[in-house]
């Protein structure tokens, strides 16, 4: 079989493994971490187009910088609406791409490192990429909608490096532009591809060209690499503002340089265990909290990293490509390393997707030798099984990412001290309404942040406020308002006020619950649920013309809105105007024929019309209908009626 054959029989398996092993992501759901917030209910990624895309350079929504993100996520919803397997199916294949290029890359490298026939490349690169792409460390980024900027990101990063490969040999202005762009568009994705120039830099001086390693004297090579400095410049002050707006940035008084250092080798002996051995991998970990109470915890990680570090220097001349790929794993990982740190994920999965690379560039180079004609029969077994291992894993993981509450049932239940996996499970149980279960993890949640520097106010805000929330329903709502008033003193915000209006409106509190549905309609005037809810306190508080107004408001905003016509129809029919109330009930009753309560309202509102004979052939169509059937009306797709603080 010719070397071309070969490396196309390669990719074809590892596109079909790779669908395989990810298979359980494309059934998944949107998740309550972030997807909400960048997809379901963003509506500028909705009208996205020639008139409307400046905002995706200054949309700092959850505290990323991420324009070709959002032009994805518009691009997905042209086509797939709010439907979750397009969101997943695109995810899927640009991290099937990657892998593609991950292979390429290797093969492309293993030409300048090895002085063997080519062929034997092939199907060493073929296995080192199947362990990048087919990892379980690879799911989150993979399975997470809210992840496409790593997956964007990683194929445009590692197509910048391997043109980079090819502009080094044809030296023409096109590849040079074409590197540049690839570049930018990694940058744009996420701003972790501000490493790129420090890539290129690290290829001009340990990557040979036809075997003999590079001389870096010519100027030009030095300024070549200052528009790709700039651009990281520029993007990586941009993502800083972001962090920071969003106060994502951890301060320097709380963990200073020597602390972050131990961060750093920490997170890299966490990454490296992780990736060698890939056993309880979840979507939160503890936070490094050990770190800032023993002064010494992080000194056997130090150890490590300056051990291994020192191993490869050494061995540096005979082994140029080990050193070259060790260096490609510290470069790239470093803007998630700890070194700025950021929230309280001081580890993530997601956190190695392009680092890995460097681990998986290891293993190839370390499976060359096995390539000789005695050793293939071990390099054959060794891959068989391998690969068997890394399918079965990342599939089952996979499915662990299908829905919120497996994903975060998951995750307390391998590490239950983790802050973020506990107030993940109690967000999305109150959510369902298991308010008792919600009100323990929240608890749990405040409690494993006590004493941890990375333990920011936004993310206790959002775990208090959402504890309120449940308090509030689950019996105890003078407490739960407590909480809220409390944050409230130290912080104004509108999603806390809609919580506290909600609570009040439950406490009889008609009065104090209007005031607080103004307060949030001042800052959201276009928030449909708080002016369907006030509108409900005012006709119950015999103000049926304000509350007419109110829902006139709500419907300018959304005209479908269901919930909105009902309550409208009533205030109506208090106001002595049935005509206009049965308009809006028929075209009720026609959406929603099993719905017990408009059947009700349509009856009625026919009496008062004086229209017996429809009332009554309404009366009889009721008495038909299943009485448990009384539920409110749903609000419209796309309106957020239990808005809650997010937590990140």
């Amino acid at each position: 079989m010719s070397i071309n054959k070969s490396i196309i029989s390669a990719i074809c398996l590892l596109i079909i493994l790779n669908f395989i092993a990810f298979f359980p992501v494309l059934t998944g759901e949107f998740l309550n971490w972030d997807d909400e917030e960048n997809v379901v209910f963003h509506r500028d990624i909705r009208e996205f187009g020639p008139d409307n895309f400046i905002w995706i350079f200054h949309d700092f929504t959850v505290g990323d910088f991420k324009p070709l993100a959002w032009v994805s996520y518009s691009v997905d919803y042209a086509f797939w609406r709010l439907n979750p397997f397009g969101y997943h199916f695109g995810n899927l294949l640009l991290h099937t791409a990657s892998g593609v290029l991950v292979l390429l890359l290797f093969y492309s490298l293993g030409t300048r490192f090895y002085s063997g026939a080519r062929y034997h490349l092939i199907w060493p690169a073929f296995l080192a990429a199947l362990f990048f792409s087919l990892h379980p460390l690879r799911v989150e980024s993979v399975g997470w909608i809210s992840e496409r900027k790593d997956v964007l990101c990683g194929f445009f990063y590692l197509a910048a490096i391997i043109t980079y490969l090819r502009y080094r040999v044809k030296r023409l202005p096109g590849w040079y532009l074409l590197v540049l762009l690839l570049s930018l568009l990694a940058m744009l994705s996420k701003p972790m591809a501000v490493t790129i120039p420090l890539i290129m830099i690290l290829v001009d001086l340990l990557v040979p060209r036809n075997n003999t390693l590079p001389r870096v004297s010519n100027r030009r090579w030095i300024i070549e690499k200052i528009p790709f400095f700039l651009l990281a410049l520029i993007v990586g002050l941009v993502a800083i503002y972001g962090q920071t707006r969003h106060q994502a940035m951890v301060p320097l008084h709380l963990v200073g340089p020597g602390e972050r250092v131990m961060l750093f080798c920490n997170t890299l002996t966490f990454y490296l265990s992780k990736i060698i051995f890939p056993v309880r991998i979840s979507a939160a970990y503890p936070t490094a909290v050990t770190f800032f109470r023993t002064a010494w915890a992080g000194l056997p990680s130090v150890m490590l990293i300056a051990s291994l570090t020192i191993f490869f220097i050494g061995i540096r001349r005979r082994c140029h490509g080990l050193f070259f790929f060790w260096l490609l794993f510290l470069i790239i990982i470093l803007p998630v390393s700890g070194i700025f740190p950021s929230g309280m994920a001081s580890a993530a999965d997601r956190f190695t997707y392009l680092p890995s690379i460097g681990i998986a560039g290891l293993l190839f180079l370390g499976l060359l030798p096995l390539t000789k004609t005695g050793l293939r029969r071990w390099m054959i077994m060794l891959a068989l099984t391998g690969v068997g291992l890394l399918l079965v894993l990342s599939y089952r993981q996979s499915g662990r990412w299908s829905d919120s509450e497996t994903l975060w049932r998951d995750a307390v239940g391998k590490y239950p001290t983790t802050p973020m996996a506990q107030a993940h499970l109690g967000q999305i149980l109150y959510q369902k309404g298991d308010d008792s279960p919600a009100i323990i993890h929240l608890r749990a949640s405040l409690s494993a942040m006590e004493g941890d520097p990375m333990a920011r106010g936004d993310i206790i805000f959002a775990v208090k406020s959402n504890l309120a929330r449940a308090l509030g329903r689950s019996g105890s709502p003078s407490e739960g308002a407590s909480l809220l008033e409390e944050l409230l003193d130290n912080r104004d915000d509108w999603v806390t006020h809609h919580s506290l209006a909600g609570i009040y409106a439950r406490l009889g509190r008609k009065e104090d619950a209007i005031a607080e549905y103004d307060r949030v309609i001042e800052v959201r005037p276009g928030f449909v649920p708080a002016l369907c809810e006030q509108g409900l306190l005012l006709a119950q508080s015999g103000m049926p013309d304000r509350a007419i107004d109110t829902y006139g408001r709500a419907l300018m905003v959304l005209p479908d809105s269901p919930r909105t016509r009902y309550n409208l129809s009533l205030a109506l029919l208090d106001r002595g105007e049935p005509d206009r109330a049965i308009r809006l009930l028929e075209q009720l009753a026609n959406d929603y024929p099993d719905r017990t309560r408009v059947a009700e309202a349509l009856t009625i509102a026919y009496q008062v019309a004086g229209r017996d004979e429809d009332a009554k052939r309404f009366s009889d169509k009721l008495k038909q209908m299943p009485l448990m059937n009384r539920d409110q009306l749903p609000y419209s797709k796309g309106e957020r009626p239990d808005v809650l603080v997010p937590i990140r």
